[in-house]
């Protein structure tokens, strides 16, 4: 009798077949990259109103160009080095930026043009400063390190294998540092100190228009900080940024928060003031501020405040703030003010930050920007 079993010569079954990653289109972005490039490229060249807005796309371009970097890097390790390669350079620019700020600072504005020799003491200064933007650049650029990564993790929402997390924890880091530098070393914000010996004044369109053009610019910007259209499309990108239309309760609740954070920046700016003058620290030129936006009028007013409104709260709580948590964008949002503000206005523009990011926190980035910029049409008005 034939025991074999009839299974004994089948077949045996075939391996699932293999799965077939689908390539990016990676060609076809880069050469619209290059093509865009190519356009902004000949905006300065158009001059006018196209140089202008060109302009005005310095603030964030560089940015754009670092995410989409970051982006690329996670799958294709020759990224990553252009990326390091590009933070380098750009936190290069960033520094020269702040090293400048410093010898106005110390030297006063007009140091570039009479080119007086400066005292031992402000060359310590200068020094001290310079080590401080060395610093600033070994500490962000640590925040690469995997055990570095790590160890922030522990405090705040990043992923500590993501390369673009890594960078954007280093860019703020690094930015934060760099920003706070000119101040800390000369006592005094250094656009204010600017405008005191007639260094620096915008025309009162101008600021306007700049204002418009930099929301115009920021918000493209924002989606592609967070992977559009390399990693999210964009119904994703748009619940990234938590840009969610508000329900009726929270726009009532967004009015009733505009009037609580308007009072609560009252009394810490009168409480900050009387604590400054108490220990005979430097406090913000009040009168030298108001001439930053000296003449732009109710409508101008109301555009830059709804502008910085959007603009930054896109770009701090929208696109920062879920992947570094409250603190740090708090920390860089504070920092980016310290160009005309003293540390008491800064008191203040952190309290207002972290008010923010808790807004956000508990309902969406939309929510925010209404708070922050109602806040700003009321104190423009005031």
């Amino acid at each position: 009798m034939n025991d074999v079993r009839p299974d004994e010569f089948a077949a045996e079954p075939l391996p699932p077949p293999l799965e077939v990653k689908a390539q990016r289109p990676f060609l076809r972005w880069a050469g619209l990259a290059v093509v865009v490039v190519i356009a902004y490229v000949s905006m300065f060249a158009a001059g006018g109103e196209f140089q202008s807005f060109a302009f005005s796309g310095l603030e964030v371009v560089p940015f754009v160009l670092l995410a989409v970097s970051a982006y690329a890097a996670e799958e294709r390790r020759w990224a990553k080095a252009i990326t390091l390669a590009y933070w380098t350079v750009f936190v290069g620019v960033a520094a020269l930026v702040s090293v400048a700020f410093v010898v106005i600072g110390v030297g006063g504005p007009q140091i570039w043009i009479t080119q007086d020799v400066l005292t031992t003491g402000q060359l310590a200064r200068i020094g001290f400063a310079f080590f401080g933007i060395v610093a600033s650049f070994i500490i962000g650029a640590l925040c690469f390190l995997p055990a570095v990564r790590r160890a922030f993790a522990g405090m705040i929402p990043i992923d500590a294998h993501s390369f673009v997390h890594a960078t954007a924890l280093a860019t703020a880091v690094t930015l934060s540092l760099l920003a706070l530098t000119p101040l800390m070393v000369s006592g005094q914000p250094p656009i204010l100190a600017m405008m005191q010996e007639g260094g620096f004044q915008t025309a009162p369109q101008e600021q306007v228009r700049s204002s418009l053009y930099g929301l115009i610019w920021a918000l493209p910007a924002s989606l592609f900080a967070v992977g559009f259209p390399q990693k999210r499309t964009f119904r994703e990108t748009r619940e990234r940024l938590s840009l969610i239309w508000p329900t009726r309760t929270q726009v009532l609740l967004a009015m009733a928060a505009v009037v609580v954070v308007v009072a609560a920046n009252m009394a810490v700016d009168t409480l900050s003031t009387r604590l400054w003058h108490a220990m005979g620290w430097n406090t913000t030129d009040q009168e030298m501020f108001a001439m930053l936006f000296a003449g732009i009028g109710t409508a101008g007013a109301i555009v830059i405040a709804v502008a910085a409104g959007i603009g930054e709260e896109l770009v701090f709580r929208g696109v920062l703030q879920p992947r570094l948590g409250i603190v740090l964008p708090t920390l860089l949002f504070t920092a980016a003010h310290a160009y005309q503000y003293n540390f008491d206005g800064l008191l203040q523009v952190l309290l207002l930050g972290l008010s923010f990011g808790l807004i956000r926190k508990f309902s969406s980035t939309t929510v925010s920007a209404f708070v922050h910029g109602g806040y700003d049409i009321v104190v423009f008005l005031m």
